[in-house]
């Protein structure tokens, strides 16, 4: 399984008790989504990634829950995962309700303005503490735009397309124009 493959749905921040539970941190839109879960995929920065099997994951949380894993006795032996991506197939996540969308389903959707009209494709999505980015190619040049209320306006996913308001002046200080 490969990292294009699929979600980063959080890390493992660190042990739990003594007896090598782990606590996970989620980015999720249902953490009770995932209880059924009995395998994940972990990994460092800039290692590959390692399947690890799961024997329970106990939402504490909207954010994070408790995971048991199989031979994990003790809290050195959960240590160890402290700090490692938790990833999940892209296949396997489950449907999300309209009008919310995983960030990797619109990648490639035409951002169009509701004054500009059309600006250029959505390349990637930058997910920065407190602050979602949209970066979208505008005639060979990268221009970020905000995912906030009032900026954002929402999703066709059968037209590809994503509206926007963009603030004034926002697109200009990229291309200046």
């Amino acid at each position: 399984m490969e990292r294009t493959d699929c979600v980063e749905l959080g890390f493992f921040a660190k042990a739990h008790g003594m007896n090598g539970e782990l606590r996970a941190n989620v980015d999720v839109y249902d953490i009770n989504e995932y209880t059924h879960v009995k395998l994940l995929y972990v990994a460092k920065v800039n290692e590959p990634l390692k399947p690890i099997a799961i024997e329970s994951f106990i939402p504490q949380t909207e954010k994070y829950a408790l995971v048991t894993v199989p031979g994990l006795k003790d809290r050195a032996a959960a240590e160890a995962y402290s700090g490692m991506g938790i990833y999940y197939p892209k296949e396997l996540l489950p449907k999300l309700p309209d009008p919310h969308f995983y960030f990797h389903e619109v990648i490639g959707f035409q951002v169009v303005d509701e004054a500009k009209g059309p600006i250029g494709e959505l390349t990637q999505i930058l997910d920065l503490p407190n602050n979602e980015l949209m970066l979208v190619d505008h005639q060979g040049k990268e221009v970020l735009v905000p995912m906030k209320d009032g900026i954002f306006l929402g999703v066709e996913k059968a037209e590809k397309k994503i509206h926007v308001r963009l603030p004034e002046g926002l697109l200009e200080l990229y291309v200046g124009e």
